[in-house]
């Protein structure tokens, strides 16, 4: 592998204190250095990823998204490219409300291989999507093989206590409601 150079090491340094410090504008820049000049480099992908995050936190997500977009597209076997993802889905559920394209992101992260945190996510989050789409026999499916793949994993306890709501018929309450 290509020895990095120590000045964009400083680079993404500076860039990362100042995006700490809130001063994203300014953080923005530093990527946008490092990412011009590594341009095939996996450095690129944690100088976009972290560019990505400065359009995040000061609120202009669909900028966020299109970073994160870039990274999983350039490096599809890097490290940032499952966070990449998982913050893509968290701003389709959230501010950009989209929530077919969050679904479609969260199948994706379940069948990521090998299996890791974002792939457990992934599947917990399809069965929130389900639900909050008032689909309730899909959250109870995806549910159901999320509690046999991952009975002990960090969703465990939430899973089962949304099962049992679903189970005894909470949507269907909701609905009812005209809520």
């Amino acid at each position: 592998m290509a020895q990095i150079s120590p000045a964009i090491c400083a680079d993404i340094q500076r860039a990362d204190a100042l995006r700490l410090s809130g001063q994203f504008q300014q953080a923005e820049s530093e990527y946008r250095h490092v990412l011009a000049s590594q341009i095939d480099s996996l450095r690129w992908s944690e100088a976009g990823f972290r560019l990505a995050e400065c359009f995040a936190a000061r609120g202009d997500y669909q900028q966020a998204l299109r970073g994160y977009e870039e990274v999983t597209r350039r490096f599809p076997g890097d490290k940032r490219t499952l966070e990449a993802a998982w913050h893509m889905l968290r701003l389709k559920c959230g501010p950009l409300q989209d929530r077919k394209g969050a679904l479609e992101i969260a199948r994706k992260l379940a069948n990521s291989r090998p299996a890791s945190l974002y792939t457990e996510r992934g599947l917990y989050s399809q069965a929130l999507i389900h639900f909050w789409d008032k689909r309730p026999e899909q959250s109870k499916e995806v549910l159901q093989a999320y509690l046999r793949t991952y009975g002990n994993g960090t969703y465990a306890a939430a899973a089962v206590q949304l099962l049992a709501k679903l189970e005894k018929g909470f949507p269907r309450e909701l609905h009812k409601k005209g809520k």
